[in-house]
């Protein structure tokens, strides 16, 4: 294993991804480690997905795609930029060996930053089965196999050969053989946890830490630093920077006409493979929409940024659809809003807003955390709008324990704990 010098104040920092679609979450970041002097780069893998650009630049930071390096393993293509750090959103899965094993071996720092909700350590046992449900059906798992074959597990057993704290062939086929008998588990509890964790884990709140325990990593690698995506949030609010101007154009008319509206926080179940079709989906836009339009509340649609948005078929026309539009401006200026358990819902508990998670057709079997933390009101009758009128609940304790960095310095936290070793 490669021994280096991390003292240095220009250092070279990677982001690394499976696709180009998460840069979001490190657009605060690049801006904040530029500023400091130090140079950033994007590292993926999209061209195992689909056809993508070698070479391209995205949200001001420079995006290489593994195909750039003309290999298809990660272990070559760290080896070839060698950056002194690498930045990872995930944590679980078999390409996360791949990563962690070769940059172990390169001498290259890795910090795994948290990017969604996985505070769940009062529902184990729930989520693990809609996890289950959602991987572990034969059709599904076959269906998979030769993705994994040509790329996932050729990059973890050349990542695996490379180290230098190899034990034998059979440790990687033994997890490979897990995480096809139970994918459901082993993407939540990976076995072989050795293998996997990155030097630092920066998690979200008090919350995450726990969870974080179970799936390997010491409580002294495990750092508090806030959620990035609130940073502007709480920026904003202690600025009281929601004009109108900002809003789009349709949303803006509503306001000026006095027209009540509802933001719904869309959440990716079609393709993040939680059981629902774009059927399901659609039907339960349609019957949303429906019952605020009885009501005389407008609706808008904030696309997730994973979700197919011309799938999304929704009847009435006066619904509005937005991807890229700044949640945090429609929030602040609709009545409540509608989401199952988006991480989301902590930007309407900042503005103060009512939420609804639905518990009807399939959204009955989604988690009810939000509902359990009692920052939700659960939306049982499709066909009746429950109460608007915020609930009754000690919403500090909740900000403490599950937002837990109240003011806008999550970034900073989070590049402290990347560029200071």
């Amino acid at each position: 294993m490669a021994s280096r010098d991390f003292k240095g104040t220009n250092l070279k920092i990677a982001f690394f991804d499976y696709w180009t679609r998460g840069i979001s979450n490190f657009v605060p970041l690049n801006e904040e480690l530029s500023a400091r002097g130090h140079s950033t780069i994007l590292l993926h893998i999209g061209s195992f997905r689909e056809p993508h650009p070698r070479e391209e630049r995205l949200n001001g930071i420079l995006a290489r795609d593994i195909s750039y390096y003309q290999t298809r393993f990660i272990y070559r293509m760290l080896e070839r930029e060698m950056p002194d750090v690498v930045i990872s959103l995930n944590t679980t899965y078999i390409l996360d060996r791949a990563l962690v094993l070769a940059a172990r071996e390169l001498g290259i720092k890795t910090v795994f930053l948290m990017h969604g909700n996985k505070a769940w350590q009062e529902q184990t046992e729930a989520r693990l089965e809609i996890a289950r449900k959602s991987f572990n059906s034969l059709t599904r798992r076959l269906s998979r196999v030769g993705k994994y074959a040509l790329n996932i597990i050729p990059n973890y057993f050349f990542s695996y050969l490379q180290s230098s704290a190899k034990s034998n062939l059979f440790k990687p086929m033994q997890v490979v053989f897990r995480y096809f008998q139970d994918p459901g588990y082993c993407f939540y509890f990976p076995p072989a946890p050795e293998e996997i964790t990155h030097d630092r884990c920066l998690v979200y709140a008090n919350s995450d830490v726990e969870y974080y325990g179970k799936v390997g990593y010491k409580r002294d690698v495990i750092y508090v630093t806030g959620n990035p995506k609130l940073d502007i949030v709480q920026r904003r609010l202690r600025d009281k920077d929601f004009p109108v101007e900002r809003l789009p154009k349709e949303v803006a008319a509503w306001i000026e006409k006095g027209r009540k509206f509802a933001v719904l926080i869309e959440d990716s179940f079609p393709e993040s493979g939680m059981g629902w079709t774009r059927e399901d989906r659609n039907d339960y836009l349609n019957q949303v929409a429906a019952v605020l339009k009885e009501n005389n509340f407008g609706l808008v649609v904030k696309i997730h940024p994973s979700s197919k948005a011309e799938t999304i078929q929704i009847a009435d026309p006066t619904v509005l659809q937005y991807t890229n539009q700044s949640l945090d401006d429609l929030l602040f200026h609709c009545e409540f809003c509608i989401t199952h358990f988006s991480t989301a819902v902590n930007q309407a508990v900042l503005l103060g807003k009512t939420i609804l998670q639905p518990r009807w057709g399939k959204s009955a079997q989604i988690m009810d955390y939000y509902i359990q933390r009692k920052v939700s009101r659960a939306w049982e009758d499709p066909n009746v709008l429950p109460s608007i009128a915020k609930i009754e609940n000690d919403v500090e304790k909740y900000k403490r324990e599950y937002i837990s960095v109240l003011t806008p310095d999550a970034t900073q936290n989070i590049v402290e704990r990347i560029v200071k070793w």
